[in-house]
């Protein structure tokens, strides 16, 4: 019981003294005044902490970051951040239940808090996530230290209902540059330390260094390149050079081959090689089909138009014209739209492509058999690169093959590459296939392949990949010069 007594003094006209005592019970104003200071401290807490695990949250991260950062000394000791992941979490809940997740959590936070200082701050910032905040650093290897404590005390198994579940974390670590005062930037570099973690396997420690960060710069790099491929993909925005294919005898064009370029705005002009890797991660290798088809087939009704009715123009397909019905099918149905008969396009397919998956095979035999139905010419490229090709060739319903560039490309400086390509091209004269020798850069290599008895050429010894509106002009000047030298 609480009492609140209040006396007070009166004089008498006889001039007697005399005191008056009140006394009044005051303990439910106590008791209320008691509970309102325990609930403003725990709604404080509360501000400040995670209710499931008890840790510092984001607000007191804040809070404590920006005053440590304040304090740290520019010349002396620095600040460390651990940033800390669960390994596997989401496999804790699916496999034990949400009542593990959650036991898992409050036993991580619980170990790692135990063995960080006193001076130290453990934050729960969501999820599976934690950071420590760690003041008065002054090395990496002291980082890496205490890194590591961590990993090993949370490696010990956790006992759920009866069962032990197993539980690591990976540790992304960052110490302090001097002047540097940003949260935010110390979060991303831990966070690039803690992806290298992950990358090799978790349950490890790494700290943020400089080649991380060039590492992550690549990264990003390549996902703004990547978008901006396939916004130019998506929108139609590939360009496509053209480069003939020559009769080695009569020195006549045969044809022409669509090479895809892309016009980067800041790169500038990039070839297939660079970038149709990643139009493959990005599964957009049928939209360049398609747009290769239409600018081969556009080409073809303009050499049509111009009295170069006997040119037929290529395209290289990607292995879906293998796999893809629907893909197959449409095909025609793009060249027909645009004024082109199938008959006047060829389709090359890489060997690779073809032949690599040996299960797959009957698949790619069919696949190509219903191009040719479908009135296409079907041509293996890079034939040559691998064997496979030799024992299933004969099978094919193929037009030709175009022999590896590699092996034209060290025509006349490796004997085993010699041999080989008078190999093909003696397999070509004997089942009547229609060869090309691709990748000629000298006359030299030309020569070569007609003395080992090739009959068709192409590369940069006769002419380089030609925009699409220089093709026309290209073949009026070949041909006067042709003709004067006949003159001659």
């Amino acid at each position: 019981m609480w009492n609140q007594f209040r006396v007070s003094f009166h004089d008498t006209a006889q001039g007697q003294t005399f005191a008056v005592l009140v006394c009044r019970d005051v303990s439910e104003q106590v008791d209320q005044d008691q509970a309102l200071r325990d609930t403003t401290e725990k709604l404080a807490h509360v501000a400040t902490h995670d209710t499931l695990t008890g840790v510092a949250n984001r607000n007191r991260f804040n809070t404590f970051i920006a005053n440590a950062l304040s304090a740290a000394n520019p010349g002396g000791q620095a600040l460390g951040v651990l940033q800390i992941d669960m390994d596997h979490f989401k496999a804790i809940n699916d496999q034990h239940g949400h009542a593990a997740g959650d036991a898992a959590l409050q036993h991580v936070a619980t170990t790692i808090d135990a063995n960080l200082r006193q001076t130290d701050l453990l934050v729960r910032m969501g999820g599976d996530e934690f950071v420590a905040v760690c003041p008065g650093l002054s090395h990496d290897k002291e980082l890496m230290r205490s890194g590591r404590t961590l990993c090993d005390a949370v490696r010990a198994p956790l006992v759920f209902d009866g069962k032990e579940i197993s539980l690591s974390i990976s540790v992304g670590a960052v110490l302090t540059f001097p002047q540097e005062n940003d949260s935010d930037q110390l979060l991303q570099k831990s966070d690039l330390a803690l992806y290298e973690v992950k990358r090799k396997g978790r349950n490890d420690v790494a700290v943020y260094n400089s080649e991380l960060h060039a590492e992550a710069q690549r990264r990003s790099d390549a996902l703004r390149l990547a978008a901006q491929l396939r916004d130019t993909i998506e929108n139609g925005g590939l360009i496509f050079y053209f480069q003939p294919t020559i009769d080695l005898i009569t020195h006549r064009v045969k044809g022409f081959e669509a090479l895809a370029r892309w016009q980067h705005p800041t790169i500038g002009l990039m070839h297939p090689s660079v970038f149709l890797p990643l139009a493959k991660e990005l599964n957009l290798l049928r939209q360049i089909d398609i747009a290769a088809i239409s600018a081969a087939a556009s080409l073809r009704k303009r050499l049509y138009c111009n009295g170069f009715n006997d040119i037929r123009v290529g395209l290289n397909g990607s292995y879906h014209l293998l796999q893809d019905t629907d893909h197959i099918n449409l095909m025609p149905a793009l060249a027909a739209r645009l004024g082109v008969q199938a008959h006047h396009i060829v389709i090359e397919l890489a060997e690779r492509d073809v032949f690599s998956d040996l299960d797959s095979i009957g698949t790619h035999l069919s696949a190509i058999a219903r191009l040719v139905d479908r009135g296409f010419s079907v041509m293996i490229d890079s034939f040559g690169a691998g064997y496979a090709g030799l024992l299933h060739v004969e099978r094919l319903a193929v037009a030709g093959f175009k022999i590896e560039k590699a092996l034209i490309r060290h025509l006349d400086s490796a004997p085993a590459c010699e041999r080989i390509t008078a190999m093909l091209l003696q397999f070509g004269h004997e089942k009547a296939i229609y060869c090309v020798a691709s990748g000629i850069e000298t006359a030299a290599q030309s020569e070569m392949v007609k003395a080992l008895g090739g009959t068709v050429g192409q590369g940069n010894h006769f002419a380089r990949a030609m925009p699409s509106e220089d093709v026309i002009d290209w073949l009026r000047d070949r041909s006067a010069r042709f003709r004067l030298q006949q003159v001659g």
